[in-house]
């Protein structure tokens, strides 16, 4: 196993230090900033542990990409993913619960799998480009009706 982590910031110190610290140096690539598409191709599963986030865009296109999602269950985490059925939801700084489902996730591909490909369905039928512009179209209909 081999863990990506993409992105740039503060913590990118502090991830490199803790690696080396359990000794796992050799597992962790530190990609930097990436495109987004060329980092989820490659991964099985995507882990966003944010404790706060809108509507995380990169949720979407992971789940589009065919990834298993793992999440916190803060913002907007409902809206997304049904638990256990499209992605996997954790409580914001439940470490071992984290660890337990990506360990879970990693020891079950066929279950892995299974969720990734829910996920891919469910993102194709609720978070295309065709269907945000049927719901805004709907909504400036149902905002016109109103008016007269």
């Amino acid at each position: 196993m081999v863990v990506l982590v993409a992105g740039q910031g503060p913590a990118e110190e502090m991830v490199r230090v803790k690696a080396a610290t359990f000794g796992l140096a050799d597992r962790v690539r530190l990609l930097g900033y990436q495109d987004t598409r060329r980092v989820l191709w490659a991964a099985d599963t995507l882990v966003l542990p944010s404790r706060r986030e809108g509507s995380p865009l990169v949720v979407v296109e992971a789940m589009l990409s065919g990834v298993a999602v793992v999440r916190t269950a803060e913002s907007g985490a409902d809206q997304q993913i049904t638990p256990n059925v499209t992605g996997v939801v954790f409580a914001y700084g439940d470490h071992e619960g984290l660890a337990r489902r990506v360990a879970a996730l990693i020891d079950q591909p066929d279950d892995r799998n299974a969720m990734a490909a829910s996920a891919l369905d469910d993102a194709r039928s609720r978070f295309t480009s065709m269907r945000m512009a049927r719901t805004i179209e709907e909504l400036y209909v149902t905002a016109l009706e109103d008016r007269r």
